[in-house]
């Protein structure tokens, strides 16, 4: 027979930890709803933090290639950088479609969150390109973007660049953006800029609206009982729902989850940034 879980509290550097109470029969059932919640939505919004981190490494690579010295393999790192960002955004846009449908349904899925990417698509011509160049290179080729960086006596010019004209030689439908009828050099530095900021502010709002209210029972419920073995216990101990103790010899053994003490937080959906919905569109989406 299993043993019941129980409440406890644990000190860094300490062997074991201290039992506050067992369960109640609502707690225990509750717990693997809970548990399986959280787990779930961590895996899906792992990606996001992800994309926040490719993206930071992005950035600080553009700030040293604006110093005049010229770095190892400056145009390899700037696609590999360039390309890890990109895959990271799509993978965010691509899993929490699943997870949205798997927590709303199909049909809300295709409502709601599809109808929240074509709005950003229309309303952010960066955002629709990256989504179209997604699907060109599944279709067509990996088109690596030109690399050049002047170091002149007061000045660095830095331009990293794709070729509307390159683009144009494929036979391809640019389902969500207009690319601009007469040639142009797209900026992959500023677009990859615009891009970051929809996937950061506007999903940010997206998924508060969506999995706040899904989340909170969780995330109640195990704020509760971290404040309860914060009370007992004291600050420096931490929440575990201990499954097995033991002591035999001196020696103490113990199994014990770790679940979040602050769910909400730890995903991103608290003290949600007001999304900067400023003018992003490049000066040719008017053409």
């Amino acid at each position: 027979m299993a043993e019941a879980l129980r409440l406890g509290a644990l000190k860094e550097g300490h062997p074991r930890p201290i039992v506050i109470r067992a369960l109640n029969s609502s707690e225990c059932e509750a717990f693997p709803l809970f548990t399986a919640q959280a787990v779930r939505a961590r895996n899906c919004f792992m990606i996001c933090k992800i994309v926040d981190r490719n993206f930071a490494e992005w950035n600080r690579h553009i700030k040293r290639l604006l110093q005049p010295e010229h770095l190892i393999e400056e145009e390899l790192e700037s696609d590999r950088l360039l390309m890890n960002f990109w895959a990271s955004a799509r993978a965010q846009i691509d899993h929490c479609r699943i997870y949205f449908r798997e927590v709303h349904g199909r049909e809300k899925q295709k409502v709601e969150f599809n109808g929240f990417i074509d709005r950003l698509c229309a309303q952010d011509w960066a955002f629709g390109f990256f989504q179209d160049l997604r699907d060109f290179a599944l279709h067509h080729a990996i088109t690596f973007p030109s690399f050049r960086k002047t170091v002149g006596d007061k000045s660095i010019v830095l331009a990293i660049e794709l070729q509307t004209a390159d683009l144009k030689k494929f036979e391809h439908r640019w389902r969500y953006c207009r690319l601009p009828e007469h040639d142009e050099a797209l900026d992959l530095i500023k677009l990859t800029s615009l891009y970051y900021m929809r996937l950061r502010d506007d999903f940010q709002t997206f998924f508060t609206k969506w999995f706040v209210p899904h989340l909170a029972p969780a995330h109640d419920f195990f704020a509760r009982l971290a404040n309860e073995v914060g009370g007992a216990a004291g600050p420096d101990y931490k929440m575990c729902l201990i499954t097995k103790m033991t002591s035999e010899g001196g020696k103490h053994a113990f199994s014990a989850q770790f679940p979040p003490l602050d769910l909400l937080g730890d995903l991103g959906l608290r003290n949600s940034p007001k999304p900067q919905l400023g003018a992003t569109m490049p000066k040719f989406r008017e053409s």
